[in-house]
Formats: structure tokens, sequence, C-alpha cells
């Protein structure tokens, strides 16, 4: 599973999420801090979506192509613009950006409402799904849409996981990939995140049979 962070501005959580294999998750929305400019660290673009909907303010299509100039041609996945915790707006969204969007590495977001039946239109477009939405609505999709996606070769990404539990979850179910901005904001949360993370890769090694 890959594993990304929300852009750290601190140096020192910086340097904590450096001990583990953590790649950066871009928000169109979010500060871009001057070491990312010329960095080569793996990065991927989120559209900002979640920061809106957190401020109560409208998607800034100019924010976002922006960022897309900067960040689209070294992104390893793009988040497809959306609306957070409405099906019907995604996919309106969805229908508008794909045609702008065509050639990019992208993942359409799905949010309550959604079913794996509404994916068909759009995954022979895309190169995977990104889960949003409310908790209740992540902790089922993790459950029953990761394999169905994940065996058509997509990708299955999982936004917000921010807790162990909630790793071992998608660890246990297969998920592709996960994002987390808690390792980001809190240095110490980050040194917990990775003292466990490290552990667990090192009793997988010795009890799983799993090699580098």
């Amino acid at each position: 599973m890959e594993y990304y962070a929300a852009l750290a501005t601190n140096i020192r959580t910086r340097a904590e999420l450096g001990r583990w294999r953590w790649k950066w998750l871009l928000s169109a929305a979010g500060p871009t801090c001057a070491f990312i400019w010329d960095s080569t660290d793996p990065v991927a673009l989120d559209n900002g979506a979640y920061s809106y909907h957190l401020k109560g303010i409208p998607f800034d299509e100019e924010k976002f192509y922006r960022a897309l100039e900067r960040f689209g041609p070294r992104a390893e996945w793009i988040v497809v613009p959306d609306k957070v915790g409405d099906a019907d707006a995604s996919m309106e969204m969805a229908e508008k950006w794909m045609p702008k969007l065509e050639g990019l590495p992208l993942l359409m977001c799905m949010q309550d409402g959604m079913e794996l039946s509404d994916m068909e239109h759009w995954l022979p477009k895309i190169d995977g799904i990104f889960l949003g939405g409310s908790t209740a609505y992540k902790l089922r999709g993790i459950k029953e849409f990761t394999k169905p996606i994940t065996d058509m070769g997509k990708r299955f990404h999982v936004g917000r996981v921010n807790t162990i539990k909630r790793i071992q979850l998608c660890q246990w179910h297969g998920v592709t990939s996960i994002d987390g901005s808690g390792v980001s904001r809190w240095t110490l949360w980050a040194e917990t995140i990775n003292n466990w993370l490290l552990q667990d890769e090192q009793q997988q090694k010795l009890f799983g049979g799993i090699s580098d």
C-alpha cells in the first residue's frame, strides 16, 4: 500500500515523515512550500474540494488550473473536481471536467450515494477511484468497493486515513493507497504512526514471509 501525506510546512515534521516512504498529496486549495518546487519527491494532486467544503466556499476553478499547470506534469495522479457529500453534483462536475483533463492520470471521487454501478461509465476513462464522503460511507466503501476496483487493475485510494485502526482496515482489504493530514499537522503523531508502520513492516517480514 502507498502512503500520501498532506504537504507539511514544518521542517521537523518533514524530516520525521522522511523516515517512512510517505509521498506528498498536494491540494489545489492549499499552500505550496518552497522546497516542493525543486524537489523530486513523488506527488499527487487533489482538487481542494474538501478544503472549500470546510470553509463553505465554492470550488475555485482558477486555483485548480494553476495547480494543474505547476504540478500536473509530475503528478502520479490527479483528483477530478467533485463536491463533498453530493453524488449528483460530483457526477455533473466529472462530466464537465473529464474532457478538459483527458490524457492525465485521473482518479474520480466517490461521494455518499454513489455505487459501483455509477462508475461503469467512468472507469474506462480514469486510472482509479478516490473514496471520499462521510465516515460511514467510507468504511462501507473500503469493504465493498476495494476488490472490484483493484481487480480491474485500477487504483483504489482512500482519503482522510488518520488512525492506525483505519490504516489496518485499508491494508486488510487491499486498498492501493491512502492519505492523511494528521501526520503533517502534528509531528508527534507522525512519529507515532511511523513507529507503528516500521514495527508492522518488520513483523510482516518476520512472520509473513515478506521480503524486500
